[in-house]
């Protein structure tokens, strides 16, 4: 039977990104506490250190709870609707395309895995040997996704001339020319 390479990728959402997080947040006010403790006379030193400890427990013990519970499911768009199990013979799985946070997960005995998984979609059939288009369908979706997650992305369409309800050939917002010129009587340029 052929074999290829298999990637776990687990749909769990992002608990392990909340959890550090948290923890980050509760070292910081733990070395705080420290800070406090050693620089303020007693008793009041003492005081600022234990609120602050409390806090940074708190803190650790919201960041599990939070990452605990986030979890994910098809409805949130990540998962296809539909993943096809490969045969007993092996064949006819489908070939996927996972992007997400490449993460250690110490919840187990620890290793890497990709979770959340941000995106997640077929690519094909194994059925034996890598489609020949492989390679350049994956950079493609690479340069897609970027693409998208680009902050530039998420400014561009804030900007006015692609606001639009109505295509711009209709409503003429935006930097488009008119579909008939002035006094021509023309056809509309209909692109």
């Amino acid at each position: 039977m052929p074999t290829t390479a298999v990637l776990h990728a687990e749909f769990e959402g992002a608990g392990m990104r909340d959890f550090r997080i948290g923890a980050l947040v509760a070292l910081a006010l733990a070395i705080a506490a420290v800070i406090a403790c050693a620089a303020i006379p007693p008793p009041w030193g003492y005081a600022v250190a234990g609120i602050l400890a409390v806090l940074a427990f708190l803190a650790g013990l919201i960041g599990y709870l939070v990452g605990d519970h986030d979890y994910t499911d098809p409805g949130d768009g990540a998962i296809p609707a539909v993943i096809h199990q490969p045969a007993a013979d092996g064949f006819g799985s489908d070939i996927m395309y996972v992007a997400g946070r490449w993460v250690f997960d110490s919840f187990h005995e620890g290793w890497n895995e990709i979770h959340p998984v941000k995106v997640c979609t077929p690519l094909g059939r194994w059925n034996g040997a890598w489609a020949t288009d492989t390679e350049d369908l994956k950079k493609r979706l690479d340069d897609g996704f970027r693409d998208a997650d680009d902050p530039t992305t998420a400014s561009n369409q804030e900007d006015e001339k692609w606001r639009w309800r109505i295509h711009p050939y209709i409503d003429g917002c935006g930097d488009y020319p008119p579909l008939l010129p002035v006094g021509t009587g023309g056809t509309p340029d209909i692109r």
